[in-house]
């Protein structure tokens, strides 16, 4: 008989015999109400706690499945080649390796941009700001800035 239902019969007769009497269980074994008290707390302690522990196990076994299905994605996301929206796990070393590498091509590449642009401005025509910005730099009368306007 399972412990449930032996607690279940045990609290329905203490319903039916609220005076203190003794009760009969099916082992023949008699136990005053208070001693049935007492136990049914133990049994409901010991029922809690079991079912801590089985909910602290299955937490744990789900946690270490879980990182394990996550590293067997990692391998095989490595292994195939596949990198869309999938995590991959790395070494501290291959995460220093690959920074350095692009981090050195990035300066080569800023290296080559400052280069050009200096190569550019040396031999460039030095051209006056006022005329590009179109700034009249002198007192003459418009026409003399614009020779379309001289023709009319």
């Amino acid at each position: 008989m399972s412990i449930l239902r032996l607690t279940l019969k045990t609290s329905i007769a203490d319903h039916h015999n609220s005076r203190g009497q003794t009760l009969n269980r099916e082992d023949g074994f008699q136990l005053p109400l208070e001693g049935k008290l007492d136990a049914l707390g133990n049994l409901v302690t010991q029922l809690a706690m079991n079912q801590k522990y089985a909910f602290d196990a299955r937490q744990s076994t789900t946690t270490v499945e879980a990182r394990h299905l996550i590293e067997k994605m990692a391998s095989n996301s490595q292994l195939f080649g596949v990198r869309n929206d999938v995590i991959v796990i790395r070494g501290v070393h291959d995460v220093a390796t690959v920074t350095h590498t692009e981090t050195r091509k990035l300066e080569g590449k800023l290296d080559a941009l400052v280069n050009l642009v200096t190569h550019l401005a040396v031999n460039q025509k030095s051209i006056s700001v006022a005329r590009v910005l179109g700034i009249r730099s002198s007192n003459d009368p418009h026409t003399n800035v614009c020779p379309s306007l001289q023709q009319s």
